[in-house]
C-alpha cells in the first residue's frame, strides 16, 4: 500500500481534516452529546473501521500528520476543559471526542479508505457537519 500515488493522496488531505476540526469548534455540549449517542450505537463497526484507518496511516507513513489531527481535535473538545458536569456527562464528552478522533483520521486517509469504513467513521457527525 506504501506507493508515491497512495502517500501523495493522503497527503492531499490533512485540508479536509482541518475543515473539519475548525467546524467542530462550533459545536454545543448538547450536539458533542448527540455525538456520543449516535457513536455507541455502532461501536463494533466504529472500531474495526479505525483500526483499519489506524493501520493505513501507519503504513503511509503520516503518523506526524495524524497526531496534528489529534491535537486539534483535542483543542476544540468539551471534555478537555468541561463545564461543572456530572461524571455520565463527561464520560459520554470524552466518547464524543473519540469519535471526532475517528472521524478526523478518516478525514485524513479517505480516498483510500473502504467508503463503508469512512462512512460509519463519519456517522455521529454526518448530520451535524455533513460533509
Amino acid at each position: 500500500m506504501r506507493n508515491t500515488t497512495d502517500y501523495e493522496l493522503a497527503r492531499a488531505q490533512p485540508e479536509a481534516a482541518a475543515e473539519f476540526t475548525d467546524r467542530l469548534a462550533g459545536l454545543d455540549i448538547e450536539q458533542w452529546l448527540t455525538v456520543a449517542s449516535t457513536a455507541e450505537q455502532d461501536a463494533p463497526a466504529r472500531s474495526s473501521a479505525l483500526t483499519l484507518t489506524e493501520a493505513l496511516i501507519s503504513d503511509l507513513g503520516i503518523g506526524v500528520e495524524a497526531w496534528s489531527v489529534l491535537d486539534d481535535v483535542t483543542a476544540c473538545s468539551p471534555d478537555v476543559a468541561p463545564p461543572v458536569t456530572t461524571q455520565r456527562v463527561l464520560t459520554l464528552l470524552h466518547a464524543a471526542r473519540h469519535a471526532a478522533n475517528a472521524a478526523a483520521l478518516a478525514l485524513l486517509v479517505r480516498p483510500l479508505l473502504n467508503p463503508g469504513d469512512f462512512e460509519v467513521l463519519y456517522r455521529p457527525f454526518a448530520t451535524l457537519l455533513p460533509l
